[in-house]
């Protein structure tokens, strides 16, 4: 992607015909997942990739155009890991599981939220998710522009902890010791006396999370928050599928 133009989905390319003991779409986007899984974005190059391979750099490109083609192919095969379940005719159910199927993957793979906005959704495996959350919703008479912004808001969720999560280890705020970090790196911020200061509220908040005197102000694990999160929203969707229609009378 560059000048501001925006690199063609893959998927409106027709995929090279197989050489023999060639390469595939489906073999150079499992390398390229496999080397972000290990080592992150920043060892993700088409070298890289082509020397997972045991292929030549430039023989990628008969595949693929650059990196942005590349991605489309993560994107999608992490995307296959995501089951959408078989309706139950209860849609809270059906987006609660699908919901979940996506957290599970996101956490699998962490470089996810990182790189899903920057390409459009138009792979395959996507679009199957996409539709199945829209159908949840068409399906309790909501129309079809109302039930895409809930799924957005499915997703917003998601990838919202989850980008949280995959940044946090940039800041050195990583692993089972995280929350004593914080409070490390924090104390400096807000010394003893702070719930003296014009925040009062938040200056208390954040004195009792430094002296870790209350449990209940702990670091929220990103599994409870996920959880906590998906059952307000789904509340929300709840009460404005069970409104009349009709909502010009009040």
């Amino acid at each position: 992607m560059g000048d501001g133009q925006i690199t063609p989905p893959i998927w409106s390319m027709r995929e090279p015909r197989e050489r023999a003991g060639g390469l595939n779409r489906k073999m150079i986007g499992r390398a390229a997942v496999a080397l972000a899984d290990a080592d992150g974005l920043h060892g993700l190059t088409l070298r890289a990739v082509a020397q997972r391979l045991d292929a030549a750099p430039m023989s990628l490109y008969r595949y693929i155009q650059n990196k942005d083609g590349l991605f489309d192919l993560m994107l999608d095969e992490v995307l296959g890991e995501v089951a959408t379940p078989a309706p139950t005719r209860h849609w809270r159910a059906d987006v609660t599981a699908l919901a979940r199927a996506m957290w599970v993957m996101v956490n699998r793979h962490r470089w996810y939220a990182q790189v899903v906005h920057l390409r459009p959704p138009a792979g395959p495996q996507s679009c199957r998710i996409q539709e199945f959350l829209l159908a949840a919703f068409v399906e309790q008479g909501v129309d079809l522009p109302t039930a895409s912004t809930y799924r957005r808001l499915i997703d917003g969720h998601v990838l919202g902890i989850a980008l949280e999560q995959a940044t946090m280890p940039q800041m050195g705020l990583s692993g089972p010791a995280e929350e004593k970090r914080i409070r490390q790196i924090a104390r400096p911020w807000w010394p003893e006396g702070a719930a003296d200061s014009d925040y009062p509220l938040l200056g208390k908040l954040m004195s009792s999370f430094m002296a870790g005197s209350d449990p209940g102000l702990s670091w929220p694990d990103p599994n409870t928050r996920f959880e906590l999160g998906l059952e307000f929203l789904l509340d929300g969707i709840g009460q404005q599928i069970d409104q009349p229609t009709d909502r010009g009378e009040e």
